[in-house]
């Protein structure tokens, strides 16, 4: 068992989205580093205060200016709070439209054959 069986679908699928934004990153990690800069200063004040979407901005912030390990390690972690910090993700944008819908096809085609009679 790799770990991502004990994954709901919902968390293998943001998983796996966050992984073709890894490939991204590992090519141009300024550029991608940037967006996601960019992404939690216009979401800066959005957020209820005090509220979990407004902690989780702060730990990726906290995170993008630690180490590219940092951000490798929740991009592509199983343990819970790697796949909490996922649900509230300043990575929107770095996908093209295309790339995003080429993933989610490929991962619905891993999901039908890995749990045959469950959408």
């Amino acid at each position: 068992m790799t770990g991502n069986e004990q994954l709901t679908r919902e968390r293998q699928k943001s998983l796996w989205l966050h992984r073709a934004v890894l490939e991204r990153l590992r090519s141009d990690p300024e550029s991608i580093l940037g967006r996601a800069r960019a992404n939690l200063e216009a979401w800066h004040g959005v957020h209820r205060p005090g509220g979990m979407a407004e902690r989780y901005l702060a730990q990726w912030r906290e995170i993008i200016d630690g180490s590219i390990d940092g951000v490798v390690d929740v991009l592509v972690g199983t343990d819970p709070r790697s796949c909490e910090l996922r649900k509230t993700t300043p990575f929107a944008g770095v996908l093209t439209d295309e790339e995003r819908r080429q993933v989610l096809a490929a991962f619905r085609e891993h999901w039908r054959q890995e749990h045959p009679g469950q959408s």
